[in-house]
């Protein structure tokens, strides 16, 4: 069965540039994007914080780039703004195309209305927290690093060359220690995104992402390494 996923939406890219410009933005290896291999890359500032999270698709001769709806527009933007003097034609594909997913969780592309399927979204995103795969919302824009978002393998290269954010990004990989790790946690109560966990006074954890699913809420959070206690009012730390 497909699941229509409604908060995704797509635009894409066409012209000779687009793999040059695309190699010098994003943290993946574009050189691996095929028709059977779709990518997982995330577009940084300068700083190395993450702007956008994308899944990256080769459809005829385009490069289709998904992300969450309410981000589209401001991440179009942050890329054009480094692409005036590429030879590129952008299109936004919210208005024509819908974004599905199949019980395999392969993402797919197709014209509005063309595809008859579910609506119901929760699965999905359950799924995505149990498997550590981080998605941006309106108030995590810009505020975490890569390596923080657990992206590693085909998402994160450390040997295409440079790319936007990559200095900061390279140092922490080669030279630095990552101070919080990216966890999955359950709870009854509410968890939303940049909500801190803490112990009596101690903050030590950040929530970055949530769903809610079957009455409860999921969430993928940044703990700090060295704690080793438990997780605060009720919180349960499933991996």
């Amino acid at each position: 069965m497909l699941t229509h996923l409604k908060s995704l939406a797509a635009f894409s890219l066409k012209g000779t540039d687009v793999r040059k410009f695309l190699q010098g933005q994003l943290t993946c290896d574009i050189n691996q994007l095929a028709r059977d291999h779709l990518l997982r890359g995330a577009h940084c500032n300068r700083e190395g914080r993450v702007l956008a999270l994308y899944d990256i698709l080769e459809v005829q001769d385009s490069v289709v780039l998904i992300t969450q709806k309410v981000l589209l527009k401001e991440a179009i933007n942050v890329l054009k703004h480094y692409a005036m003097f590429s030879k590129i034609t952008w299109t936004d594909l919210s208005a024509s195309h819908e974004i599905y997913v199949d019980d395999a969780r392969h993402l797919s592309l197709a014209p509005q209305a063309v595809v008859v399927a579910s609506n119901d979204e929760d699965e999905y995103y359950y799924q995505k927290i149990l498997n550590k795969e981080v998605f941006l919302t309106t108030t995590t824009v810009g505020k975490f690093l890569p390596q923080e978002l657990a992206l590693s393998g085909d998402a994160l290269s450390f040997t295409k060359g440079c790319y936007l954010g990559q200095e900061v990004i390279a140092r922490l990989h080669y030279l630095g220690r990552l101070k919080r790790s990216l966890k999955v946690i359950k709870s009854t109560q509410v968890l939303n995104p940049l909500d801190e966990l803490r112990v009596e006074e101690q903050v030590v954890g950040e929530v970055v992402v949530s769903v809610k699913y079957q009455e409860r809420y999921y969430a993928l959070a940044l703990v700090s390494t060295a704690y080793e206690g438990d997780l605060p009012g009720g919180i349960e730390l499933l991996s």
